[in-house]
């Protein structure tokens, strides 16, 4: 009898602790350790100043004896904050020589000097070759040398070119003063400086007037701007009633008086009178000269018959145009239904 008790006794015990090594061992391999977490308390010399994110307190995982604790990479939470910040600052981002304006035309620490129409301009090599590839030529060429004639150009204008190079940024005293940002601009464009060139051409685009959007066209129509190109086309067609009361276009050149034309907001009527008086006053001129001016939708049935007799269009072309519009008319208008009251009688004569 008692060797029966024996027996069950140690098979229970057995069992118990069999299943208990299975529980660990399938714990251990799923990476479900059993932990407990035990917190310190706040350092008593640390405080908060609202700005930086707080301090987590330090975490040590407590393992249940037998358990054998796994390796897991630590996360810092510091560094997570700071990334999640990169592009949300609301300092400006600095230069790439950050604090060079304060070298700029400072002769005591300038190596070179650099001669515009007899006027000698202190500069700092490293600074030019950095942002120009055709100074960079220029020094490389003869290293030893530290004076370098650049023509008979203005010194006033090589000057906001020179600024730019140790403040990446292009103003001028006189917002108006147009040409003399063009001038900058043909320099940029010699020494192979693209950024500035960008920054000119957005600062032309904000100087376009009544008085000078002309000369900004033909600028950047030579030098292929067609971001300005966009933007004075959006200015002529804001501004139309002012340039039709101005009229200075058709002083200018046939070419010229042909872009202002096609980028008014104005009535065809108003846009074929002056192509008439641009044909009488230049007999040279052909049909295929103004072909892509007028807007065949914005024109009424007078209009069309302006431009068939102008012969500024295909007659064959302007007629199906007209059956078009007439076909459209007669799908949109609804029959018109008179009552029995309103119907005419005829009267007979007696």
């Amino acid at each position: 009898m008692k060797s029966i008790i024996v027996l069950c006794f140690l098979s229970i015990f057995f069992s118990v602790l069999s299943a208990t090594e299975l529980e660990e061992k399938d714990l251990i391999w799923k990476g479900r350790t059993k932990t407990k977490i035990k917190r310190q308390a706040w350092p008593q010399n640390v405080q908060n100043d609202g700005q930086s994110p707080p301090v987590q307190p330090i975490v040590q995982p407590v393992v249940q004896p037998g358990v054998q604790p796994l390796v897991q990479p630590m996360r810092n939470t510091f560094c997570d904050h700071e990334i999640s910040t990169i592009g949300k600052r609301s300092v400006p981002i600095p230069d790439s020589f950050p604090n060079l304006n304060i070298y700029y035309l400072n002769e005591e620490s300038s190596d070179i000097k650099l001669v515009v129409n007899g006027t000698k301009l202190p500069a700092h090599r490293f600074v030019l070759m950095a942002k120009s590839p055709k100074f960079a030529e220029m020094f490389r060429s003869d290293p030893t040398k530290t004076e370098f004639d650049l023509g008979p150009d203005s010194a006033e204008v090589f000057k906001l070119l020179l600024k730019y190079f140790y403040t990446e940024r292009f103003t001028l005293e006189d917002d108006g003063d147009y040409r003399k940002a063009i001038d900058v601009y043909k320099m940029a464009h010699h020494y192979g400086m693209d950024g500035l060139r960008v920054q000119i051409e957005r600062q032309l685009a904000k100087m376009i007037f009544i008085n000078n959007y002309l000369d900004i066209y033909k600028f950047a129509e030579e030098n292929q701007m067609h971001e300005l190109v966009r933007l004075w086309m959006t200015f002529v067609f804001a501004n139309s009633q002012q340039i039709i009361g101005d009229e200075s276009f058709m002083n200018d050149t046939v070419e010229m008086a042909q872009k202002v034309l096609g980028a008014l907001s104005a009535p065809p009527s108003y846009v074929l009178t002056k192509i008439k008086a641009l044909m009488e006053a230049n007999p040279t001129l052909t049909a295929e000269h103004f072909r892509n001016i007028v807007y065949i939708e914005r024109c009424n049935v007078e209009d069309l018959l302006v431009l068939a007799e102008m012969k500024l269009y295909d007659e064959k072309f302007l007629f199906e145009d007209m059956v078009k519009r007439f076909r459209i008319l007669s799908a949109n208008c609804q029959p018109v239904r008179l009552s029995a009251r309103h119907t005419p009688r005829w009267v007979p004569n007696n």
